[in-house]
């Protein structure tokens, strides 16, 4: 975790300074702040089983996110993402037996990535989240 902070400050720095070396007549104007939804698919699939077979499992993920310019290539982008996850399971009896029943289990998180992205064509994302098991 030190070392992701170093880092990020230090991608932070880098970019105050270039912002400053450059000399213009006239203060940067950024942009507004952009809004935006976002949606797709998660494939999810859970580290823990026992007796079991495990298959991935798909769910839903949407959102919106409000994005602004920092910097001459840095943004800055809050979202909000609910995210459906979890796992299909097919247990069997042990040491490789015939399967006894299966579950699927499903885990509804509130995400919220508080992340910096640098680039305009080809981009990087850092940053942390924030995720809330809802049900």
């Amino acid at each position: 975790m030190n070392r992701f902070l170093a880092i990020t400050l230090l991608l932070f720095l880098v970019n105050i300074f270039v912002s400053a070396a450059q000399e213009s007549s006239k203060p940067l104007a950024f942009p507004k702040a952009v809004f935006g939804l976002k949606g797709g698919v998660n494939i999810s699939r859970l580290s823990a089983s026992v007796n079991s077979e495990t298959r991935a499992k798909s769910g839903l993920v949407f959102g919106m996110y409000l994005k602004k310019q920092i910097g001459p290539r840095l943004y800055f982008s809050s979202e909000w993402c609910y995210s459906n996850q979890g796992q299909k399971d097919n247990y069997l009896y042990p040491y490789g037996g015939p399967s006894i029943g299966s579950t699927t289990t499903s885990l509804h998180y509130l995400n919220f990535p508080l992340l910096f992205e640098l680039g305009n064509t080809i981009s990087f994302q850092f940053g942390g989240q924030l995720g809330v098991l809802i049900r």
